[in-house]
């Protein structure tokens, strides 16, 4: 692989990540009440570009079989319910917290996983985990007086556990379809799941032009141009790159909250994330040196 080819597989993931970073600072425009009416549409807008991306390649959809039908449905309510868990953190605890939290806690929880059903984690998950903890409780401890921060927190816990569960059913299901075709089904099934709560907040999320701009945003550019970023990355860069550039998604996601929505992040915030991203690092690197 020539040092070009590489270099262009880790811009795109990078890219990706970073589109991922900006979902929260967008949601955080919207008014207060919207958060599952922006789960639902964005899921609309970005299901739709999905299957056009899929149509637009010309590579056909695979046959889909029984074998399937557990690992869909589990990554169809796992797209779901991260959406409906993330959106509504990001207003209480504000998208610093939330984001890092969502995304911090993610690994540690699938190496629990991992545990509980009998598998082994090294001395240095164990390390990497503990510091990761201690980093997103500096995150954390800013807003830790009020109690709709600490639900917002919880919110985001529960994120995590919902996107371990989507990352296995993605992984597992990718390695008998195509990339683009299984983002396109699990994001499918979840939009038609979100679908009473985009009509419920139908109002709130289409008030102006801009709003209605923000939702095709999240859609096109959050779903469907980061996942192919992504995987388009993945084809030059091996998963334990992509996992640790993927990081820049913390980092993105607190600088346009600072910018967008004028959400400053205090000092230990800033250490806490420090503290979290290095952590997510060492924890890459032993998931790398244990497969």
């Amino acid at each position: 692989m020539s040092r070009n080819t590489a270099t262009s597989g880790a811009m795109a993931v990078v890219i990706g990540a970073a589109l991922w970073g900006s979902i929260g600072p967008i949601a955080a425009l919207y008014p207060t009440g919207s958060a599952l009416g922006l789960a639902s549409w964005r899921q609309v807008v970005g299901s739709i570009a999905l299957v056009l991306w899929v149509w637009l390649s010309r590579s056909g959809w695979s046959r889909w079989g029984r074998r399937d039908v557990r690992m869909t449905l589990a990554g169809i309510v796992s797209v779901a319910a991260y959406s409906l868990l993330y959106f509504p953190s990001v207003f209480l605890c504000g998208v610093a917290t939330a984001t890092v939290v969502s995304i911090g806690a993610a690994p540690v929880i699938a190496g629990l996983a991992h545990r509980m059903r009998g598998g082994t984690v090294s001395r240095a998950w164990l390390v990497a985990t503990g510091i990761a903890i201690v980093g997103m409780c500096l995150v954390v401890l800013p807003g830790a007086h009020t109690s709709g921060n600490w639900l917002g927190v919880l919110l985001a816990v529960l994120a995590a556990a919902s996107y371990a569960l989507q990352a296995h059913t993605i992984r597992a299901l990718v390695a008998r379809h195509g990339s683009a075709e299984v983002v396109a089904v699990l994001f499918s099934g979840a939009a038609i799941v979100l679908a009473p709560f985009g009509l419920l907040s139908f109002g709130l999320v289409t008030s102006s032009v801009i709003s209605v701009l923000g939702l095709v945003y999240l859609g096109v550019f959050t779903i469907a141009v980061a996942y192919a970023l992504f995987a388009r990355g993945l084809r030059d860069v091996s998963a334990h790159a992509a996992v640790t550039l993927s990081l820049v998604e913390p980092v993105s996601a607190t600088v346009l909250a600072a910018l967008i929505a004028h959400q400053i992040p205090a000092a230990a915030q800033v250490v806490g994330i420090t503290i979290t991203i290095g952590a997510l690092v060492l924890l890459a690197r032993s998931d790398s040196s244990s497969a």
